[in-house]
């Protein structure tokens, strides 16, 4: 079974959906992935391979989150979060399943990466405009992709 800690999986962005059926949850690991939410997860087989012009159609850029606001109703603890992405892109809302990992102060001021380019997506009824990166943490968490010294707002990775 695959993971999004992030409320977003490379299956829907690729595929345009949920996940196949045979990468759906049954009951079963449902409750043990709710008892081992800090388990950590198994690394992924790598995806299959894309040409250079495909990955340059990922517009992914640093933004500072401005605002964090809790999500009450995320079916998993999450927040919203307001990441400001400088001109011209501005501020994007993201929903983020981070509220295990980050506190509000942990977060507010971070920079963080994120794919800008998908289509909004509507969870529980908020419309997550950008997608918020992350890895999986040693400790079984989840740890937000950030450059690794000061960047500009809106830079474009590559």
């Amino acid at each position: 079974m695959r993971y999004s800690m992030l409320g977003w999986h490379a299956s829907q962005i690729v595929e345009g959906g949920k996940a196949p059926m045979s990468e759906r949850a049954t009951p079963e690991e449902k409750e043990t992935s709710a008892d081992n939410a800090h388990a950590p997860a198994p690394v992924e087989a790598p995806a299959p391979s894309i040409s250079y012009e495909d990955f340059l159609k990922v517009d992914i850029r640093v933004g500072r989150i401005v605002a964090v606001e809790d999500f009450l109703r995320a079916r998993k603890p999450a927040f919203k979060l307001q990441i400001d992405f400088g001109a011209p892109l501005g501020l994007k809302w993201s929903s983020a399943q981070v509220k295990t990992d980050y506190t509000r102060e942990e977060l507010l001021g971070r920079l963080v990466v994120a794919v800008v380019n998908l289509p909004p997506r509507n969870i529980a009824g908020f419309l997550s405009e950008v997608l918020t990166l992350g890895v999986p943490a040693e400790d079984g968490g989840l740890a937000l992709l950030a450059p690794s010294r000061p960047a500009r707002l809106g830079g474009r990775m590559y």
